[in-house]
Formats: structure tokens, C-alpha cells, sequence
């Protein structure tokens, strides 16, 4: 059972996080909004409320990787697949509360 946020700009819907406990199962913010502190401000409301946060992320995600790196998060360690078996090199982040 995840449980998601979801910020508006007015009453529309620009982003939204995903938390299984605290780890982050997903992140979105919608094209036009992103670079506007959206997705900041949902990861920070989240570790204020969960604390410490974890969340895998693809690292040749050229946007994903270095915007948690610049949040905080570091790198706990990487696996070379995806659940799929497939080679996309994942890597487990973590950030303290």
C-alpha cells in the first residue's frame, strides 16, 4: 500500500510522490513544472515526516541521480539489473532524517 502526494498548481495536478514507508516508489512531476521546486518540496515534506528516506534510482537517469545527490542522498550501493533482468544499473540512495 503506497501512499501518495500530490502537489497542484491551483487545482491541477503537477506532481506527485509515492512512499512505501520510506522509500520512495516513485517521483513525478509533470514537464512544463519541473526546475520550479516541486519536486523539492515533496521530498522534503517527506523526510520531515518519515525521516530518513530511500529510493533506487537508474544511473544513467540524467535528470533522477544527480537531483537526489543534490538533495542529499548518497549512494548505499548498485546492482547492474532491473527487476526485469534487463542491464539497467540501478543504485539504492539513501538520505538520513
Amino acid at each position: 500500500m503506497a501512499e501518495t502526494w500530490v502537489a497542484c498548481h491551483g487545482k491541477e495536478p503537477v506532481g506527485f510522490i509515492s512512499l512505501l514507508d520510506s522509500f520512495v516508489g516513485g517521483l513525478f512531476v509533470a514537464l512544463e513544472h519541473q526546475g520550479c521546486g516541486i519536486g523539492r518540496t515533496l521530498v522534503t515534506r517527506a523526510a520531515q515526516r518519515k525521516g530518513a528516506l530511500s529510493v533506487e534510482v537508474y544511473t544513467r537517469n540524467r535528470d533522477a541521480f544527480p537531483f537526489y545527490l543534490a538533495l542529499g542522498f548518497r549512494e548505499i550501493s548498485r546492482r547492474p539489473s532491473d527487476d526485469e533482468g534487463l542491464p539497467f544499473e540501478l543504485a539504492l540512495l539513501r538520505r538520513d532524517g
